[in-house]
């Protein structure tokens, strides 16, 4: 089996050599077959593709992966647990082209913007510790009994002093 990493520098390709001249593609040739390197090539196929096939049709072994395209065993892992979690193996679905699975394989999950916990009612808290025998423990549990997934106690106090409600201390 032989592996060429081939560089194209402004319409020429060095094999090997320690140039500056910034790479406009870099792709790898395993026994005749061109494969990108992670930018996405016209009709090429990825380098994703191939790992991926080298371990699920051919069985082959991380470490071998690794030697057979050049990538280093912990990329090959990374990309074969990646696809494991979104639920990919050989042969990849049709529909599924090379950027779509880039896309699914690399896109970082969304951020969820609302809070995780409920937040207390800081306006009802602040009113209720004005009368008397009311203490933020006793109000706190109140949160957490109708909240069971609520924040802690100690959150609880920061956040109310971070919410700009004042009266006496929390702790």
């Amino acid at each position: 089996m032989q592996t060429w990493l081939v560089l194209a520098l402004d319409r020429s390709v060095i094999i090997g050599g320690d140039t500056e001249i910034g790479v406009l593609d870099a792709f790898l040739i395993v026994d005749g077959v061109r494969f990108t390197l992670g930018a996405i090539g016209e009709g090429e196929p990825t380098l994703f593709r191939e790992v991926l096939r080298l371990r699920h049709a051919l069985g082959v072994s991380e470490r071998q992966i690794a030697v057979t395209t050049g990538l280093s065993r912990s990329t090959v892992s990374e990309y074969l647990r990646r696809a494991a979690v979104i639920g990919i193996t050989w042969p990849v679905p049709d529909g599924l082209d090379d950027a779509e699975l880039e896309r699914r394989l690399f896109t970082p999950p969304t951020f969820d913007e609302k809070p995780a916990r409920p937040l207390p009612d800081w306006s009802h808290v602040h009113k209720e510790l004005k009368r008397p025998a009311v203490t933020l423990l006793l109000l706190w549990e109140e949160y957490r009994a109708e909240h069971s997934d609520g924040y802690g106690y100690s959150r609880f106090c920061e956040l109310r002093w971070s919410s700009g409600v004042r009266g006496e201390r929390c702790c």
